[in-house]
């Protein structure tokens, strides 16, 4: 699992201060949220999800999700960890945020993704969505994940 970087591609402006606060605020009513866990629980895995997006989201979520399992399990301690059906759903959530052009830097947003480019990935990821649900039908306690609006359109 190489990072792809492209010249050519349009800059994405990040404020990850700005995307934690969001998420601060958002992740009780997120698809990966269990009850009994705080923000601070989250927090090493949100960075992780946004790491794993900004170095290989122009690769299929999907075949990179045994690869980023490995790199997860490297990167944190286990006390850290979410356990994997749950810390995909937060890698899901992130990306769809981001593909979505979410607010991450409102003073200096200059990623403008093509109408065409930000259908196909949400399609791909809703795939990816609909496939990691399948696998999670196993495992109840982890909340399901909403495809993206319009993803089955294209």
């Amino acid at each position: 699992m190489q990072p792809e970087t492209c010249a050519a591609e349009a800059a994405m402006v990040v404020d990850i201060r700005a995307e934690l606060a969001y998420w601060k605020t958002a992740y009780r009513a997120s698809g990966f949220h269990a009850g009994n866990r705080s923000f601070a629980d989250y927090l090493p895995s949100l960075k992780f999800a946004y790491d794993a997006y900004f170095l290989y989201s122009r690769q299929p979520l999907a075949l990179l999700l045994p690869a980023l399992q490995h790199k997860y399990a490297e990167a944190l301690p286990a006390r850290a960890r979410l356990e994997w059906p749950r810390m995909t759903r937060v890698i899901v959530a992130v990306w769809l945020r981001l593909m979505r052009g979410g607010p991450h830097d409102a003073a200096a947003k200059t990623w403008h993704p093509s109408p065409g480019a930000e259908r196909k990935t949400a399609f791909r990821l809703s795939r990816t969505v609909a496939r990691l649900q399948n696998i999670s039908t196993r495992d109840s306690a982890v909340p399901q994940v909403q495809a993206a609006p319009g993803a089955e359109d294209s």
